[in-house]
């Protein structure tokens, strides 16, 4: 009488198998989030470029005058205050005041406040203080003092900031992700940037912070300067 007995796979056969199947996932992973990675830049350069057709329509509706940065209409004392969007400095009915990029969103020019945000930009340290890290309305629950934004608008200095668009150079920053230290949260080291004319794309971040000191440039005009101007070489 014939009897048929059902073979089970051997140790070796699974170790393989297994094997196998680890390989596959170390190869295809990579793959995996350098897609994700890909989207989440795509949406982040759609959102600068809802950020900056919002100044234009801002600036249309105000005779070419751009947005302010400060709440009394004053220029960015330092790098930092170019991607501030709230401060709890003085409050207004227990809500922060609006900074530049505050304003768009307060006066409708920008419907969506998630626009000012990177979605690659969850583990940056500089992000912190993000629009993402409190919940709206925003007030004294920014126990930091500030609301942020993940971009910096025109990232001139007082003196050098042209009020109105029309005396900003084709040729230079309208908008950039924030870029006060080199982090590989932009995007593995590089930055979205946006010009005058709307348009936004990669600049290579790797290249722009060689020769300056390791520190903050959220107070150091003088170096950002050279990390903005590099930026935009590449862009």
């Amino acid at each position: 009488m014939y009897s048929s007995r059902r073979k089970a796979f051997t140790l070796i056969e699974l170790l393989v198998v297994i094997s196998i199947i680890a390989l596959l996932i170390a190869i295809l992973l990579p793959a995996l989030n350098q897609s994700r990675e890909s989207a989440k830049r795509i949406r982040c350069a759609s959102n600068e470029s809802q950020l900056l057709r919002a100044v234009h329509v801002f600036v249309t509706d105000s005779n070419g005058t751009l947005p302010s940065v400060e709440p009394g209409g004053g220029g960015p004392l330092y790098p930092n205050d170019t991607y501030a969007a709230y401060r709890d400095t003085v409050t207004a009915n227990g809500k922060m005041l609006p900074w530049a990029l505050g304003k768009l969103v307060e006066a409708s020019y920008l419907s969506d406040y998630h626009a000012l945000y990177c979605p690659s930009q969850d583990g940056n340290p500089d992000n912190r203080w993000s629009v993402m890290a409190y919940p709206l309305p925003w007030g004294s629950q920014a126990v930091s003092g500030w609301v942020r934004s993940s971009f910096m608008l025109y990232p001139y200095e007082v003196s050098a900031r042209a009020p109105r668009i029309d005396n900003i150079p084709t040729r230079s920053v309208m908008s950039v992700e924030v870029s006060i230290r080199q982090t590989v949260f932009s995007h593995d080291y590089r930055y979205n940037l946006g010009l005058p004319d709307g348009s936004v794309g990669l600049a290579d971040g790797r290249q722009a912070f060689v020769g300056i000191p390791d520190v903050t440039l959220a107070l150091d005009w003088v170096n950002y300067r050279i990390v903005r101007d590099r930026l935009l070489a590449t862009r």
